[in-house]
């Protein structure tokens, strides 16, 4: 995969200065190989799977294993070689990812597993960005939520006096999203403390 500053980056199942975990490297035109990431088997293993770069810049992956549970992960890695760990894949929802990942048009990020799932066989999989709800001041008995979202995402807003509680109450009908962020305004008066969460419906 070729990177904005030129240069080509590309993963190997093994090596590394970390045990033999697997690596990220980089090669220039006219041929200079270094290695940018060496994996220690905490923030993953054995890429197998071609690097996607990304709409902002970062390039996304998956690793086949790992160290606390051997089934996977997808991470992120700047240029630089700075990486995080995005998500770790528990056998339940997929194992052993050994495809590369798609940026689909709604921004999120899309894959297979060569095992795992409910009959074992395998999973198709989505990861969405973790959505977080913007400060939301009350003004007037009007609170209005808004969270990113993505496009045909369809989401419910839920309220409950506490945090602890079981009864976390529908705010309405559940919202499909046309945009990257999406809105909701909640005008009830008949609550002077309310706690708000966001689910992302299937």
């Amino acid at each position: 995969m070729e990177g904005s500053d030129g240069y080509f980056y590309g993963t190997t199942q093994f090596g590394g200065t970390n045990g033999d975990n697997g690596t990220v490297f980089r090669i220039t035109t006219s041929g200079a190989l270094s290695s940018v990431h060496s994996f220690d088997g905490t923030d993953g293993n054995y890429p197998v799977a071609a690097l996607t770069r990304g709409t902002d810049g970062n390039f996304y992956g998956a690793t086949e294993g790992d160290n606390a549970n051997s089934f996977g992960t997808i991470f992120r890695m700047t240029q630089a070689g700075a990486l995080t760990t995005l998500s770790v894949f528990k056998g339940t929802n997929g194992a052993s990812p050994v495809a590369g990942l798609i940026q689909a048009l709604d921004g999120n990020l899309y894959g297979t597993t060569f095992e795992g799932g409910a009959g074992g066989g395998g999973t198709l999989f989505r990861m969405v960005e973790p959505f977080l709800i913007a400060a939301a001041p009350a003004s007037n008995g009007r609170v209005t939520l808004t969270w990113n979202s993505f496009t045909n995402g369809t989401y419910r807003v839920e309220h409950n006096p506490g945090l602890a509680g079981p009864d976390w109450m529908a705010l309405g009908g559940d919202v499909v999203a046309t945009h990257n962020t999406t809105s909701i305004t909640n005008s009830s008066r008949d609550a002077a403390l309310r706690f708000y969460r966001i689910r992302l419906m299937p």
